[in-house]
């Protein structure tokens, strides 16, 4: 059975989901982004590293709040595939990061975002207790 347009439709909401939760990383919102992964996920990053299970991203999610201690982070994300049957995804993405200082600048000017990359997701997400789930996240950095 192939993905209905809704199935496809709360796939790409995960993915928003998922990154609005980093991009506003606080203890409050850690709830947010552990509603978007399964117990066992494995997220690969040239950049960040490799986390595996709830220890992994708990880890991966703490390094998220100290990050956002100093800058603010924002992914924009777009051009989605969605492809699968029944219960399973595959979900790709193209991704650019951008990150905010959050160091005070002088009266009347506003800090500059800074391209850190460009590159996609290339993600598999499962259908658990009827929600959408991520089960493995790759982020591909453009270039390398």
């Amino acid at each position: 059975m192939s993905l209905s347009w809704e199935d496809k439709l709360q796939l790409q909401y995960l993915l928003v989901k998922y990154a609005r939760a980093l991009d506003y990383a606080t203890e409050d919102n850690a709830k947010e982004f552990f509603e978007t992964v399964t117990d066992d996920a494995v997220f690969e990053s040239p950049l960040s590293g490799h986390y595996e299970g709830t220890a992994g991203l708990k880890t991966f999610y703490e390094r998220a709040l100290k990050a956002s201690e100093k800058s603010f982070v924002r992914h924009h994300i777009s051009n989605f595939t969605i492809h699968g049957d029944g219960d399973e995804a595959d979900i790709k993405a193209y991704l650019a990061e951008w990150i905010i200082s959050k160091k005070p600048q002088p009266a009347g000017k506003h800090p500059m975002p800074e391209l850190l990359f460009t590159g996609s997701y290339d993600c598999t997400a499962r259908r658990v207790d009827g929600k959408w789930r991520m089960s493995r996240r790759k982020v591909i950095v453009d270039g390398r």
